[in-house]
């Protein structure tokens, strides 16, 4: 497995305190393992996602993507009304609930050395997805964020010292 290292800032409340509900994309379709491959691909073209979750009789069993279809579909020599099922990666599926914190999705994507975690209900339903780009974006923007308002605060304070009170 090949491991990759990232380093997440955290400052002040970020992502120590912010709960992945918050954070997630909410799934709003998935696909069994029956289904064909061609429906999996259809979801990810209509929803605009590289991704979707995929459920079997006991719930959720992996997700499928636009890669595994390429690699095990197209090159595999394989039609498109072959099952989900049939080309679904053998790899293990992480997890986090709704209320647990951002950092806890940061660290079970290191640890599970994955670029997406689904986020899944109390009784197993999925809810939503992050992936590192979200990670990445949402520090990106807290950083944006601590400048402007840093770089607010210094002019505030410069002006009173250039202007005093008259």
């Amino acid at each position: 497995m090949r491991q990759v290292a990232h380093t997440c800032y955290a400052t002040g409340n970020s992502i120590v305190t912010q709960l992945c509900e918050s954070i997630m994309t909410e799934v709003f379709e998935t696909a069994s393992v029956q289904d064909t491959v061609q429906r999996a691909a259809a979801i990810m073209r209509d929803r605009n996602v590289r991704f979707v979750p995929v459920l079997g009789p006991t719930g959720l069993v992996g997700t499928i993507s636009d890669r595994d279809i390429v690699v095990h579909l197209v090159a595999g020599g394989l039609g498109s009304e072959t099952p989900v099922g049939t080309i679904l990666p053998q790899r293990t599926v992480v997890t986090v609930m709704p209320e647990d914190s951002v950092q806890t999705a940061w660290k079970k994507m290191n640890n599970g050395g994955v670029n997406r975690v689904l986020v899944v209900g109390r009784h197993g339903m999925v809810m939503g997805a992050i992936s590192r780009g979200d990670l990445v974006n949402l520090q990106r923007t807290r950083r944006n964020t601590t400048k402007k308002v840093s770089a607010e605060s210094a002019r505030r304070h410069s002006t009173r010292r250039t202007n005093p009170p008259a």
